[in-house]
């Protein structure tokens, strides 16, 4: 018995043949071929962690890792390979700034996004000369947050 099958990549086109038994099925439909970027967050706040997880669950990210301290990340890193980091500035042991200088010294091609609810003048101007690609001052506004996410992947 004969069987074939054929699909299409821009439509949704299935043709199966078993013989004398034939199945179409054609719908026309938009097809995203983007390809999705890794993103390891790096936060102690499980909440925190959880609602940058559902802002990214309705975008081509992916996310690859949580880590619950610098010391976390660094061990991390080198397994996730992300494309970009989310990085809290306050946390037990190592903190963000620290965490992310130590990320740009061994892997300058890292992108990093600071996070944090201290939005005071000398912390922006730490997280720019660690190299930091942007600040986003927490309570997350969604928007606020994908926006500084494809700006820093763009560059």
């Amino acid at each position: 018995m004969p069987c074939s099958f054929n699909w299409q990549r821009n439509l949704s086109y299935v043709k199966i043949n078993f013989g004398s038994v034939k199945l179409q099925i054609f719908q026309q439909k938009e097809v995203n071929v983007k390809m999705g970027k890794k993103i390891m967050l790096v936060d102690d706040s499980k909440l925190v962690c959880m609602q940058i997880k559902q802002i990214l669950s309705k975008t081509e990210y992916e996310v690859v890792a949580c880590c619950t301290s610098g010391e976390d990340a660094l061990n991390t890193y080198p397994q996730a390979l992300p494309d970009l980091i989310t990085m809290d500035i306050i946390m037990p042991g190592m903190d963000g700034l620290e965490t992310a200088s130590i990320l740009k010294a061994e892997h300058p091609e890292v992108k990093i996004i600071m996070l944090s609810s201290l939005a005071y003048d000398d912390t922006f101007k730490e997280a720019e000369r660690i190299g930091a690609e942007a600040f986003v001052s927490k309570p997350l506004d969604p928007n606020e947050l994908l926006a500084a996410i494809e700006t820093a992947l763009a560059n």
